[in-house]
């Protein structure tokens, strides 16, 4: 019997990560952030910090996503 590797993916995405998972484009996610639809987070420390990288959450970004959809069959 094949062994099944079940690959997890993270909590928190980086913007690249999401937007070719999800196919979002980055200003659609960033409108979603500023609108709080989903969550998201920076590792700068401070504010004075020039550079951080944008975090999102994937389980709030497919939460999102899922209570939008739309069509198919519940049932099945």
């Amino acid at each position: 019997m094949a062994k099944t590797i079940q690959t997890q993916l993270p909590v928190w995405l980086r913007m690249k990560q999401a937007t070719e998972l999800y196919q979002i484009g980055r200003s659609t996610l960033y409108t979603w952030i500023e609108k709080g639809l989903i969550k998201s987070t920076t590792t700068r420390i401070d504010k004075n910090q020039r550079y951080g990288c944008r975090l999102i959450n994937r389980a709030s970004l497919e939460a999102f996503l899922e209570e939008r959809a739309t069509g198919g069959n519940e049932s099945a």
